[in-house]
């Protein structure tokens, strides 16, 4: 018994093989069709012009988003300091009663806000190193390359001597701390 084949559109002679070729490269130009579509729709996206976010000079490297809420941080002290009477306490609630004399809420250093003012004492005999500095997140491009790292935006220092006494260190860190409040509230009263 001989079975009759019968031919299929486009493939002469009952050949069922060359039927699926046919069909196989169907597919193919049709994938390869939708796929150069898609990347022509590509191409034009990518000769749109970027979203480019407007920029300002930085007045002081101070300006914030929450500029009433102030995350403050107190460097350890040393051994030295601590024997003169100073205190991470004392130093902090004193700092901490600056900023909300000016209308501003310190917040904890656990605090997620990224921007801080960071506070420090040392003490080395008779010398004495202090410093208010604040910082931020600060973005930089390098090529074609943007990064991000932790970064100073403001410092102020003195060094002297102390002659054992306390107060006269917390009396300088005042007037740096009073220099930092002003640039502060300056860049950020808009």
């Amino acid at each position: 018994m001989e079975i009759e084949t019968q031919s299929l559109p486009g493939t002469g002679n009952g050949d069922f093989y060359g039927y699926l070729k046919m069909k196989h490269k169907v597919k193919l130009v049709f994938w390869v069709s939708f796929f150069t579509l898609g990347l022509n729709f590509q191409v034009v996206n990518a000769q749109e012009q970027p979203t480019v976010l407007k920029s300002e000079p930085s007045l002081n490297g101070l300006e914030t988003f929450d500029y009433r809420n102030v995350r403050i941080g107190i460097e350890p002290l040393n051994e030295a300091a601590k024997r003169i009477g100073l205190s991470e306490e004392n130093i902090k609630a004193r700092y901490e009663l600056r900023l909300r004399q000016y209308g501003l809420e310190p917040v904890s250093p656990s605090d997620r806000k990224s921007e801080f003012v960071y506070i420090g004492i040392h003490v080395v005999g008779t010398a004495f190193h202090t410093w208010v500095d604040f910082g931020r997140p600060v973005v930089f491009n390098a090529g074609k390359a943007s990064y991000t790292t932790a970064g100073k935006t403001w410092f102020r220092s003195e060094t002297g001597t102390h002659g054992g006494d306390a107060e006269f260190i917390l009396q300088g860190l005042d007037s740096l701390f009073n220099d930092f409040l002003n640039e502060y509230l300056k860049a950020n009263s808009k």
